[in-house]
C-alpha cells in the first residue's frame, strides 16, 4: 500500500492582501509563531464584547452534545472560561486568543490579526469562475472561525460524492467520506498560524478537495500520520471545538483521514508543505475505482506542478514504456489527467483541474 506523501512546492501567495508580504520570523530554521492562543487577546476584548449570536450557538451545539455535562447549565462566564474562550482578570472575564478566532467580529480579530481571511470555493475545477463561494467578509459581521466552521460544513455535507462502504449493515460511504472532509478543514484550523498571510482556503472540486493552511507542521509528518501525537499550533482553539465534537481526539485525526482515504480505495491523502511561503496543503483525491500501480501513478502526477513525462514516470515506478503508456492512457481516458499539448518532445501529463 502506498504511502501519504508529503512534497514540497510552491502554492503562488496571489491570495495574500495587496502590499503586504509572507515574513515570519525564524528560530533554529522554523518560522516562530508571534502569538499563543490561549494567551488574552491584545486589545483585551472582553467576552461579552464578542459576537452574542456566535456564543449563543456554541453553548446550544455544546448542550445537544453533552447533554449529562453539569458545565452546560453554568453561567456564560463560567462556561466560556471552562473551554477556555475566556480568563478572568480582575472582575472582567477577557476573551483569550482562541475565543476571539472562534467568536469574534471579523474587525476585532484583524485588529490583532490583520491577515486573518478565511475562504471555501466549489467550482468545477476547469474555470476560473466558482459555483458557491463561503467567505469571512462574507459571514457578515462575525467572519469568524466557528461561523465559517459551521456554514462549509452544511454546505460540502451536500456535494460530496458518495462512495459505497458497507459496515454494520449499512452503507456509511457518504458519512465517512464527509467526516474525512471535516477533518481534514478542522486540522488546518487547529494548525494554522494566524499571524501569517494567506488565510485558510478550502476549494471542492468533483476530483478534489484541497485545503491549504499558513504555517508548518509542528511535528513530522510521519508522526502525525502514524498517531498518538498531537501538538495543534492553536491548543486553545482545538479545545474549544473537540468540546463540541467537530474533531477527532488528539493525535487520531490524519490517521483516520487516511484509513479512510484506503477503505474507499482512493488516493491516499497527500500533504504539500512549502518552505518559502510557509503553507501546508492537504489534498483528497475523490478518485475511485484505480488499481494500485494506476492510483500511485496519478497521485505522482497530481502532485507535480510542472507536471510528469513519460520518461518520468517509468523511472519513478519502474515501468517499461508499455506498461507506462497504458496507464497513461487509462488516466487519460478517464479524465484524470491531460497533456501539455505537445506531441512529443516536452510533452508532459498534469491533472486534469486547478485547485489551489
Amino acid at each position: 500500500m502506498e504511502s501519504s506523501k508529503f512534497t514540497k512546492t510552491p502554492p503562488p501567495l496571489s491570495d495574500c492582501p495587496a502590499g503586504q508580504t509572507n515574513t515570519p520570523s525564524i528560530e533554529n530554521g522554523h518560522p516562530l509563531t508571534k502569538y499563543t492562543d490561549t494567551d488574552i487577546n491584545a486589545r483585551k476584548y472582553r467576552l461579552s464584547d464578542l459576537d452574542p449570536f456566535s456564543l449563543s450557538e456554541y453553548r446550544a451545539r455544546f448542550k445537544r452534545e453533552n447533554r449529562d455535562n453539569r458545565l452546560a447549565d453554568q453561567s456564560d462566564e463560567l462556561f466560556f472560561a471552562a473551554i477556555g474562550a475566556a480568563r478572568k482578570e480582575g472582575d472582567e472575564y477577557i476573551a483569550t486568543n482562541a475565543g476571539l478566532l472562534c467568536f469574534g467580529f471579523l474587525y476585532q480579530i484583524r485588529e490583532t490579526f490583520p491577515f486573518f481571511q478565511l475562504d471555501y470555493i466549489q467550482s468545477d475545477g476547469q474555470s476560473i469562475r466558482w459555483e458557491r463561494r463561503i467567505s469571512s467578509d462574507d459571514l457578515s459581521p462575525a467572519g469568524n472561525l466557528f461561523q465559517f466552521v459551521r456554514a462549509v460544513t452544511e454546505l460540502v455535507s451536500g456535494n460530496l460524492p458518495a462512495p459505497f462502504y458497507f459496515q454494520d449493515g449499512f452503507d456509511s460511504g457518504k458519512k465517512l467520506l464527509f467526516e474525512t472532509v471535516r477533518e481534514g478543514l478542522i486540522n488546518a484550523i487547529f494548525n494554522a498560524d494566524y499571524s501569517l498571510p494567506g488565510g485558510v482556503k478550502m476549494v471542492l472540486t468533483p476530483n478534489e478537495v484541497a485545503i491549504r493552511n499558513p504555517g508548518l507542521f509542528a511535528i513530522d509528518l510521519q508522526n502525525a500520520l502514524y498517531g498518538g501525537l498531537s501538538v495543534p499550533r492553536n491548543a486553545g482553539v482545538a479545545s474549544i471545538f473537540r468540546s463540541v465534537h467537530y474533531g477527532e481526539k488528539a493525535g487520531t485525526g490524519i490517521p483516520a483521514m487516511a484509513e479512510n482515504m484506503r477503505l474507499f480505495a482512493f488516493p491516499d491523502i497527500a500533504y504539500e508543505q512549502d518552505d518559502n511561503a510557509v503553507t501546508t496543503t492537504l489534498r483528497l483525491y475523490l478518485v475511485p475505482n484505480l488499481d494500485e500501480e494506476t492510483r500511485i501513478l496519478f497521485k505522482l502526477i497530481a502532485g507535480a506542478r510542472e507536471g510528469v513525462s513519460v520518461a518520468e514516470a517509468m523511472e519513478q515506478l519502474h515501468l517499461g514504456r508499455r506498461k507506462a503508456d497504458e496507464l497513461l492512457s487509462s488516466l487519460q481516458a478517464k479524465g484524470l489527467i491531460k497533456t501539455n499539448g505537445q506531441a512529443t518532445k516536452g510533452k508532459r501529463y498534469l491533472k486534469a483541474w486547478r485547485t489551489i
